[in-house]
């Protein structure tokens, strides 16, 4: 279907949803139709968008794909009904709450021939894909440890700072080396209701001696995205404030998706899977 422009449809226009729906729909390759929203009186006059039910998005025949950009929590059960409807999915990460869901999500789209792609958006970044590749051609050297600090100011998130941030984090990791080739652990430094507001991620290599620690915070005074990764022969990093080309992530994103449905480009469902595993190793802690 190279050529044709893909009829997109969207669930949930929050914070996100409108930075999504901003990009896809500047995207040539897109004709985003329908958006469905919880409330259409309060999110009319926002921008000019065609406001409508889940239900309508799913039932729609000429929809192809759909964007979910709704709370965690409902993840699962939308992303179930887009596969069911035959459409393919583009999902606001994190992709699932349990590893278990994710992989039953997957085997949907397995199952109906459909593709599954998810909004790890650090894994979309220039400046992060050349740190990885520094890191991954040996040109730094054999790995030795990293350390990953992300900071995000605001109000505590009802799913915590492990997938809030720390899924972020855990994506860039899986594109050193495979999630299930760590052991993790972790340490909440704060908490609000029961809830890990910043937190401490270890991780150590079960093979090669690499390790590192991640550090979240949902309430940080600044705004802080930042990545080092030490090798035997030097070190490679990452900080959004820095790097060229950082507010192309989601046009990158959307690229991908597009080249994924019309060119049959490579999904990034194994990294939603990596990562939904990892997350089910630090639950204990209470995520």
């Amino acid at each position: 279907m190279t050529g044709e422009r893909i009829r997109l449809g969207q669930i949930g226009y929050g914070y996100w949803g409108q930075k999504l729906h901003r990009y896809f729909t500047s995207h040539p390759g897109f004709e985003l139709t329908k958006v469905a929203v919880r409330d259409a009186a309060k999110e009319r006059g926002k921008a000019a968008i065609r406001l409508t039910t889940a239900e309508d998005v799913l039932t729609d025949r000429n929809i192809q794909a759909v964007i979910v950009a709704t709370p965690v929590a409902t993840h699962f059960e939308l992303a179930g009904k887009v596969l069911a409807a035959g459409k393919h999915l583009f999902c606001e990460k994190t992709f699932t709450e349990t590893a278990a869901e994710a992989e039953r999500l997957k085997v949907l789209a397995d199952s109906q021939g459909l593709k599954i792609m998810v909004d790890f958006t650090f894994t979309f970044s220039r400046g992060v894909r050349n740190m990885v590749a520094a890191a991954r051609s040996g040109q730094i050297g054999s790995l030795v440890s990293a350390s990953f600090e992300m900071g995000q100011p605001g109000r505590l998130k009802p799913e915590g700072v492990y997938l809030t941030l720390g899924s972020h984090m855990l994506s860039i990791l899986n594109m050193l080396a495979p999630l299930h080739e760590f052991s993790f652990s972790s340490s909440d430094t704060s908490t609000q209701k029961g809830v890990a507001e910043s937190g401490l991620i270890f991780f150590t290599h079960n093979s090669l001696p690499f390790n590192g620690l991640m550090i979240l915070n949902l309430h940080s005074p600044d705004k802080t995205r930042k990545i080092e990764i030490y090798g035997s022969r030097g070190a490679a990093g990452y900080d959004m404030f820095s790097a060229p080309g950082e507010q192309d992530n989601l046009a990158q994103a959307a690229e991908a998706f597009y080249q994924m449905i019309a060119q049959g480009g490579p999904s990034n469902v194994d990294c939603a899977l990596e990562v939904a595993f990892a997350l089910d190793k630090l639950r204990p802690s209470k995520l």
